[in-house]
C-alpha cells in the first residue's frame, strides 16, 4: 500500500457539509489551492515515479499518494508539521494551503498522513503549527570561520 497525505475540507464557513457535487465558491477555491499545492509539493522531489494526486469521490479531499520507498517525503511532511523543517518549499506549500484558504475562510478540515498502513491524524498539529522553516546560516557569515 502506498503512503498518503490527505487534506479533506469537511464544512464551509457557515458549517454546511461540502462535497464535490455541491460546494460554495470559497470551498471550490480552497479545493483548487489544496490540489495545486499538493501537486507543487510532489514536484519538489526528483523521483516522482509512482507519485499520484487524487480527488476522492463524494468529498472535497485531495490526496498526495506516493510509494512507501519515498521516505524523504514522509520525513519532510513530519518535519514541516513539527516545525523543524529546513525545506522552505515544502513549508511554503503547506503554509499556503492552511493560511490562504482554509484558515482565512473559516473552513473545517481534516489532515491525515498514512505511513506504512498506519493513519496519523495531523489535524490538530496542522492547526497549531506556525509553519516555520529552520533558517540556515548565510554562507557569508560562515566564511569568517573557515578562513
Amino acid at each position: 500500500m502506498p503512503n498518503e497525505l490527505s487534506i479533506r475540507i469537511t464544512h464551509d464557513s457557515e458549517g454546511n457539509e461540502v462535497s464535490l457535487s455541491e460546494m460554495s465558491l470559497e470551498s471550490a477555491n480552497a479545493l483548487k489551492l489544496v490540489f495545486q499545492s499538493l501537486t507543487d509539493l510532489a514536484n519538489l522531489y526528483s523521483e516522482t515515479n509512482g507519485v499520484l494526486i487524487s480527488l476522492k469521490e463524494g468529498s472535497i479531499e485531495s490526496t498526495l499518494i506516493y510509494p512507501t520507498s519515498a521516505t524523504v517525503i514522509d520525513s519532510d511532511i513530519q518535519e514541516v508539521i513539527e516545525g523543524r523543517s529546513d525545506n522552505t518549499e515544502a513549508v511554503k506549500f503547506l503554509f499556503v494551503i492552511y493560511k490562504t484558504k482554509i484558515k482565512a475562510n473559516g473552513l473545517e478540515y481534516v489532515v491525515l498522513h498514512k505511513v506504512d498502513s498506519a493513519v496519523h491524524d495531523l489535524t490538530s498539529s496542522f492547526k497549531d503549527q506556525r509553519f516555520r522553516s529552520l533558517r540556515r546560516p548565510r554562507l557569508s557569515s560562515l566564511k569568517k570561520y573557515v578562513s
